[in-house]
């Protein structure tokens, strides 16, 4: 009797002591986080139901070496309950062990896991003075930004991007569906506005085919991979090596074949992310960013890694909202301060072969930003460059921003971003049953959303 009272007694205090912990933490975390909180947990539409699923498949499905999706993962059906439980418990996870994993983070040697990433990363934030306490209080303050880009990807803002998918209106379900990382109806995006795409020769869905195009000229020749119709960040994509047994990575998951497009100026795999923006009062989108994500010589996957590259400013292009010469210290007077700039040995490389393409991608970006909808404030493009010109990949909503690439001030940046874009987004797109406008936030302990938020209108040129 004697052992079970200590043992609930300890108990007791161990449960106390994480509640106080998670107290703490709820206190010191930022405005925005709680908000995103509070909204994934209680919002109960059909679309937020539908992405408390799909966050679920995510989390089981996208890691290094992990598998493709079955199907849309917006169509796989849990208990609401479990998903509920689910999703709170992890985020309450992240908040509990927040500050002892944002301290690993910031002070341990950068050969640990998790920490390698800031050797790796483009910002170079392993260097004496990038890591440290402000680092650490960034986490304290953002705890969904641990592992923000899923399991073994990296620290990022992807959930503090997805605040697009908590304030889209549930109304547009099917058109957020259509969206939602389904390659096939971005390859009909691609063909509406003009934009240059690989060619698809088939597709498989539980190792049957369901499409096969006319035969395409020097086919046998051609090289082609395997990539998932419902999947994201490259998971399950791989070399086709035999046009006569087609049989894919993964037989259960929708796979289409599709011409492996090379790039024509870096003799390995290589790509860009380009970012537009769309402020609500804006009448269309803007720019972002653009990134460069390549693999090393040695490096001969299809993939590549998403830590590690060099921000793109052209010549004659338009101004970044974030990564622009201002943030890297840069003057934007100098002719040579242009190209791609790799802010870990803070250098210029020459960008000049890519530059036309590029800004043809842009135009063409925001041309079909302007067809998803204001709806979304962010989304990234993924594009390769040849020397025909651009040749677009994919796109993403809830577009990912890596912690280690970019720093803490650019981050701090998009989350001012974010957290305005979906307090005026919330403030307009009420939904049937949800709390009133102007209450949502449950409360003033949670700040004000919506018109009294200082709105940043210039996003450059």
């Amino acid at each position: 009797m004697a052992w079970d009272a200590g043992l609930a007694m300890w108990a007791a205090g161990a449960a106390a002591f994480m509640l106080g912990v998670v107290a703490i933490e709820w206190a010191a975390m930022s405005r925005f986080d709680r908000k995103l909180f509070i909204r994934l947990a209680t919002a109960n539409d059909r679309l937020r139901s539908s992405l408390r699923n799909a966050i679920i498949t995510f989390t089981l499905n996208v890691f290094p070496g992990g598998t493709p999706f079955v199907k849309h993962s917006m169509d796989t059906q849990y208990p609401s309950l479990i998903t509920r439980f689910l999703v709170l418990s992890g985020a309450t996870c992240l908040q509990f062990m927040g500050p002892v994993v944002g301290f690993v983070h910031a002070f341990f040697p950068c050969w640990m896991i998790p920490v390698r990433q800031f050797a790796r990363g483009g910002h170079g934030m392993d260097r004496s003075g990038q890591r440290g306490w402000r680092l650490w209080w960034f986490y304290v303050r953002h705890p969904l930004a641990i592992e923000g880009e899923g399991f073994g990807n990296g620290a990022g803002l992807a959930i503090y991007s997805a605040a697009e998918s908590l304030s889209y209106p549930s109304a547009s379900y099917e058109k957020f569906h259509d969206m939602f990382h389904d390659k096939l109806w971005q390859d009909r995006l691609f063909a509406r506005h003009a934009a240059p795409t690989a060619r698809i020769m088939l597709v498989m869905r539980n190792g049957e085919v369901e499409y096969r195009a006319k035969k395409i000229e020097g086919q046998e020749e051609m090289k082609w991979i395997w990539k998932p119709v419902y999947a994201t960040m490259g998971l399950g994509i791989a070399p086709c090596h035999d046009l006569e047994t087609l049989a894919p990575p993964y037989k259960r998951a929708c796979y289409m074949l599709v011409e492996q497009v090379l790039p024509s100026f870096h003799p390995r795999a290589e790509w860009f992310r380009i970012s537009t923006l769309w402020r609500f009062e804006a009448s269309a989108p803007s720019f972002g960013y653009c990134w460069r994500t390549f693999n090393q010589l040695e490096d001969q996957r299809v993939q590549t890694d998403i830590i590690g590259g060099h921000a793109v400013l052209l010549k004659g292009g338009p101004k970044p909202f974030v990564g622009n010469h201002e943030d890297y210290g840069e003057d934007s007077q100098d002719p040579a301060s242009y190209g791609f700039y790799d802010a870990r040995n803070r250098r210029w490389i020459d960008a000049s072969k890519y530059s036309s393409a590029l800004l043809r991608a842009y135009e063409l970006a925001l041309s079909m930003h302007g067809e998803l909808g204001k709806e979304l404030a962010n989304v990234g493009w993924d594009v390769m460059v040849r020397d025909e010109g651009p040749v677009f990949l994919e796109f993403n909503i809830n577009n990912g921003f890596l912690v280690s690439d970019h720093g803490i001030d650019q981050c701090e940046k998009m989350l001012k971003f974010y957290e305005e874009e979906f307090d005026k987004r919330m403030a307009h797109y009420v939904e049937p049953g949800a709390a009133p406008a102007g209450s949502w936030n449950l409360g003033k302990w949670m700040g004000k959303a919506g018109a009294g938020s200082p709105v940043q209108r210039d996003l450059g040129a």
